[in-house]
């Protein structure tokens, strides 16, 4: 297990092939995704394209996307890291949590942990975050750990979006 990064109650580590079964109950689920992407469920194959490149990733940048665990349990909780888009201006984080997990700070938790990790390790100046103007609860986590809204506009998928941004201090 290639572990990033640990909070009090999550493992933070590289996705591995076997982890389609546990990440598809997650990117699969109509609920958890309708403010991810396109807004629609992922298939089995896309999620498991999802795995590999987040793994190439990990190979040309030294950081990704990353299976998120239960430290106490080992659960599969969700996903989340480090996000290069085209689109953006810098690397922004993600947090995406199976339904079951959500409204306990753990998002909040692992929001943290990524920031730290990325001024403190990978040495990033600037982290975003972009949302879905319901999603107003990843907005909340955001604004926790120290984002601030940047802007409004429209996503790659044409969707419209808000755009929350850090300084490394």
């Amino acid at each position: 297990m290639d572990l990033v990064l640990q909070t009090n109650r999550l493992l933070v580590r590289h996705f591995e092939p076997t982890d389609a079964d546990q990440l598809q109950r997650v990117t699969g689920d109509a609920d958890v995704m309708r403010f991810v992407g396109d807004l629609k469920p992922l298939s089995p194959e896309k999620t498991g394209q999802m795995i590999a490149e987040a793994i190439d990733h990990y190979r040309q940048r030294g950081f990704g996307e990353y299976a998120i665990v239960s430290r106490q349990t080992g659960a599969f909780i969700g996903y989340g890291g480090f996000a290069v888009l085209p689109e953006r201006t810098c690397v922004e984080i993600d947090y995406i949590l199976g339904r079951e997990f959500w409204g306990d700070g753990l998002a909040t938790e692992l929001a943290k942990a990524l920031v730290a990790q990325g001024f403190d390790h990978l040495g990033f100046q600037v982290l975003g975050a972009s949302f879905d103007p319901q999603n107003h609860a990843s907005m909340r986590v955001a604004a926790k750990v120290g984002f601030n809204y940047e802007r409004s506009g429209v996503d790659e998928h044409g969707l419209p979006t808000i755009y929350y941004l850090m300084k490394r201090t």
